[in-house]
């Protein structure tokens, strides 16, 4: 920079010129940094995403950067002719005053939330941190404004989750990307007996887990937990107090705006008492299976020991006393044709006897016959030999709509049923009734005879075995009778799908 005057003589010439020299370079640069700093500084205010203010301590706003006009809706020029404490809703005014006058005795405020009336009237849930700063002595506030609406309802919907996970009879866990308790509910620490101070930061598997756990199980959890997806499983954990039970686990991970993977929602139901009812019903019905086999070959013994008794006492007696009449023939000659027409009666006999005991054995051609037929016909052939009268009711009973297999086990039933009769009942008059529906089929037997005690245990077989097969089918029997009113044997079944063709 030059600066210079110049020396004149008494009649006014120019004598000399006076100068100097000053080097401002150090100083140009300082302003040309400057000028850049606050064009950067500028850029950084009008273009940052957050939205800047500057304004006075009674509220009127100086400056104002777009993103900041865009959260209330008005452009920048018709910012700065507002005031912060008017934008303000009714509903944080008195914290925005109590802001203001503690400002007048402090420089920083921390971070705080309000809302800004937006110029279309909603409000606008915003967040507010800044300082203040004094310029030409007058006090201004610098503050950034953050729009939270989104954390707003973010938060307002985690709120009702809470809520419902908090009242659920289920145990809800939320953890973090890495697997690690942010939060778990009552129910969860009912379950458990851990409380959210005592699981908060550590992972599920390291105190609910345990030797009797499935180490298979665990592998899977860890497989899929990589795979970012909803599963489910079952698993055995440990309470608090050591005591072992049995959880259903669905696990849901969630997202973010940008799919990034940020938290886990497991959500547990203890299925501890449903495991063990599942497993009481497997041994009761191996317990049953077992019956009924037990049954069956009881049946069959019984059987053949009936059959044994038959040939000893029967037939073979017949066939004892055939042979007698024959050998008594050769030698006498005046007797012999008397002695031979008794040995054919004899055989006879026992031609009949063999007939009668090898129909009861043999299976009923219920295919062929039908199963009302074979009932009528084994009631028929039994009127005959025993003092019985038989009334059979079986038009209701649509036996073309079920398989042959079940057709011959109630048959096998009647003819048990039958038996037990003839055998203790001194019975004179029997009813059978079979009829169908579309709720199953339904069977009754009724005698006139003596009956018995039902609260009494029976010592024969015939009883269980009915109530055996009957249960092939999932039938329910079941008898009603007192001693010397008879008794009436009832079979339902009402598994449809297991009786069809």
């Amino acid at each position: 920079m030059q600066r210079g005057f110049v020396l004149n003589s008494i009649d006014g010439k120019t004598t000399r010129v006076l100068g100097s020299f000053i080097n401002i370079t150090d100083r140009k640069r300082a302003e040309i940094k400057l000028s850049e700093s606050e064009k950067y500084n500028r850029n950084l205010f009008t273009q940052s995403p957050v939205g800047l203010v500057l304004t006075r301590m009674d509220g009127s706003l100086v400056d104002v950067n777009e993103a900041f006009a865009n959260i209330i809706g008005y452009n920048i020029e018709e910012c700065k002719q507002l005031n912060i404490i008017k934008l303000t809703t009714e509903k944080f005014l008195p914290q925005e005053m109590q802001i203001l006058k503690e400002l007048e005795h402090k420089k920083n405020f921390n971070a705080f939330e309000k809302e800004y009336q937006h110029k279309n009237g909603h409000a606008v849930p915003v967040s507010i941190t800044g300082t203040t700063f004094e310029r030409d002595g007058e006090r201004y506030i610098w503050a950034s404004v953050e729009d939270i609406t989104e954390r707003k309802a973010a938060e307002a919907e985690l709120k009702k989750l809470s809520l419902v996970a908090k009242e659920t009879i289920n145990g809800v866990v939320m953890t973090d990307k890495d697997q690690r308790i942010l939060w778990i509910n009552d129910a969860f620490t009912k379950m458990t007996g851990y409380t959210l101070e005592e699981s908060f930061g550590k992972k599920p598997g390291e105190f609910l887990q345990g030797p009797l756990t499935n180490p298979d199980t665990i592998q899977f959890i860890k497989d899929e937990i990589l795979k970012k997806k909803s599963f489910s499983f079952e698993i055995l954990n440990y309470h608090k107090t050591g005591k072992t039970f049995i959880v259903q686990i669905q696990i849901q991970p969630l997202f973010n705006e940008e799919g990034e993977l940020i938290k886990f929602f497991a959500i547990q139901t203890d299925i501890s008492f449903q495991k063990e009812l599942e497993e009481k019903l497997i041994l009761e019905d191996i317990i049953k299976q077992k019956e009924i086999t037990e049954a069956v070959i009881a049946a069959q013994e019984n059987e053949r020991t009936e059959i044994g008794r038959e040939l000893h006492d029967n037939v073979n007696q017949l066939l004892g006393a055939i042979q007698l009449y024959i050998n008594m023939a050769k030698t006498n000659d005046i007797e012999r044709e008397s002695l031979l027409n008794s040995s054919l009666t004899f055989t006879q006999t026992a031609i009949e006897e063999i007939r009668k005991l090898s129909k009861s054995l043999i299976t009923p051609l219920t295919t062929d016959i039908g199963l009302k037929e074979i009932i009528l016909g084994l009631t028929n052939d039994l009127q005959k030999v025993h003092p019985l009268q038989f009334v059979c009711e079986t038009d209701a009973f649509e036996e073309e709509r079920f398989n042959d297999k079940f057709k011959l086990n109630l048959f096998r039933i009647v003819q048990e049923q039958i038996n037990n009769i003839i055998k203790h009942a001194r019975s004179t008059h029997v009813v059978i009734a079979l009829r169908s529906n579309t709720q199953g089929v339904f069977l009754s037997i009724t005698d006139n005879g003596i009956g018995f005690d039902i609260s009494k245990p029976s010592k024969g077989v015939g009883i269980s075995n009915i109530k055996s097969r009957a249960e092939i089918y999932k039938g329910n029997v079941r008898f009603e009778s007192t001693p010397g009113a008879g008794c009436t044997l009832m079979a339902n079944f009402e598994k449809i799908d297991l009786l069809l063709v």
